[in-house]
């Protein structure tokens, strides 16, 4: 792993600015909708009547409703297919044994992921945003702890503390990553990891999009759900170090490292 240092489906439309805020309509882990002077690292609970209609904010302006209840990660399963080896490797190498292994799985979607790891014994609990992505999950496998929640929630008050956080190709679909990695901060025992994956940009892979004229398919302008965020290791790094983790490492995935389609962070939680 490259050591990088020490100091880590949602709709990308936007609404009217409130008090001076723009609004990210449809964050798949919930949007403070109404709050505008929220500290860093503070978690308020969206609200879980969704679908959601914001009408006539100011000056009549249209409303846009915010419907979180399908599930839109486009083929999870391809993703996981070059991922998941990485990250049960990741796990294997820094846990003993998977049976006296608690893993939170922070947007696991249809549970797949969380699925082959309690295959691997781990002691997995997960939760997703999506209404149907649980109900998905829950059909698929009924006998594992998936639920729905928010990356903005309180979540270690609920669940408490694990050997490991991992979430899987989701920061790049989040609002707020500062809220959203302070919560995976909280739910990571001391010492423990957290392991979190997103599509990898860097030079020379953003030179090659934009030298093969992919640019506009690999950043969706057009797609309705998509990625709102686009991660750099520094960019990831920082996130992961300004929380409070530390000894931030990356792996690449999917390809040759410099064109990677996919970089996990492994961070640790100090003691």
């Amino acid at each position: 792993m490259a050591s990088v240092g020490r100091a880590g489906g949602c709709l990308a439309q936007s609404v009217q600015p409130i008090g001076g805020r723009r609004l990210a309509a449809g964050d798949a882990f919930g949007v403070n909708h109404l709050n505008t002077t929220t500290a860093p690292h503070s978690r308020q609970s969206p609200p879980y009547h969704w679908p959601l209609t914001l009408s006539r904010l100011s000056g009549g302006k249209m409303s846009i409703e915010l419907d979180a209840t399908t599930y839109v990660h486009a083929k999870p399963a391809t993703a996981h297919s070059y991922i998941l080896p990485a990250v049960v490797d990741v796990l294997e190498n820094s846990f003993e044994e998977a049976k006296d292994t608690a893993v939170f799985d922070l947007g696991c979607g249809t549970g797949g992921a969380a699925a082959v790891l309690a295959e691997k014994g781990y002691d997995v609990v997960g939760v997703d945003p999506s209404q149907d992505g649980i109900a998905k999950a829950r059909t698929a496998h009924p006998d594992l702890p998936l639920e729905i929640g928010s990356g903005y929630e309180d979540l270690s008050s609920r669940y408490g503390t694990f050997d490991a956080v991992i979430s899987l190709e989701v920061v790049e679909h989040v609002y707020d990553p500062k809220a959203f990695s302070a919560t995976m901060y909280d739910l990571v025992k001391p010492g423990g990891i957290a392991v979190m994956s997103t599509p990898f940009h860097g030079y020379w892979k953003n030179l090659a999009l934009a030298v093969s004229g992919k640019m506009d398919d690999h950043f969706m302008p057009l797609k309705d759900h998509g990625h709102i965020k686009f991660w750099s290791p520094g960019t990831l790094s920082t996130l992961l170090l300004e929380t409070g983790f530390e000894d931030v490492d990356f792996e690449y995935v999917g390809r040759i490292p410099l064109l990677a389609k996919s970089m996990i962070a492994i961070a640790q939680k100090p003691h």
